[in-house]
């Protein structure tokens, strides 16, 4: 039995007595209890209950890139030998990166988390692995609770 089936169940052992009224039937204004939870709106009432946010890295992908852009560009710069502007493009790398620190940190000691563990993981991880502050952006869409 799959989780739609249980889920029909458990609403079909809750019996209504008796018929509801709508005012949008022009014939016969009774709507049975079994039309209702027959219906294909409860089962898309079903799944958008049990939808699960999933993973997509888009930003973290977009930090690797623009990094390994960076780190092109610095590694030419140095091959030049413009120094001045290998220092510029090391300090934009730098700058990024404390950019998304900040954020990450910040954004965990303000938002409230689906699980509280995951507020101290993610806590943890920022202070002692500072890399994985590339990774927290796209993890808060899915571990965030939303108002």
């Amino acid at each position: 039995m799959n989780d739609y089936q249980k889920h029909h169940k458990k609403i079909k052992s809750k019996r209504i007595s008796g018929y509801l009224k709508s005012s949008l039937r022009k014939r016969n204004s009774n709507i049975a209890y079994d039309n209702m939870i027959n219906s294909e709106y409860m089962f898309f009432e079903y799944l958008k209950e049990n939808e699960e946010k999933k993973y997509k890295p888009k930003i973290l992908i977009i930090q690797i890139i623009l990094n390994l852009v960076l780190l092109g560009i610095t590694y030419y710069l140095f091959s030049v030998n413009l120094i001045f502007l290998m220092k510029l493009c090391l300090v934009l790398i730098f700058l990024n990166y404390f950019i998304m620190l900040v954020y990450s940190f910040v954004s965990i000691l303000i938002n409230r988390f689906k699980k509280r563990e995951n507020k101290r993981l993610w806590l943890f991880l920022i202070l002692f692995l500072p890399f994985s502050a590339f990774f927290y952006p796209d993890f808060r869409k899915i571990q965030i609770e939303t108002n």
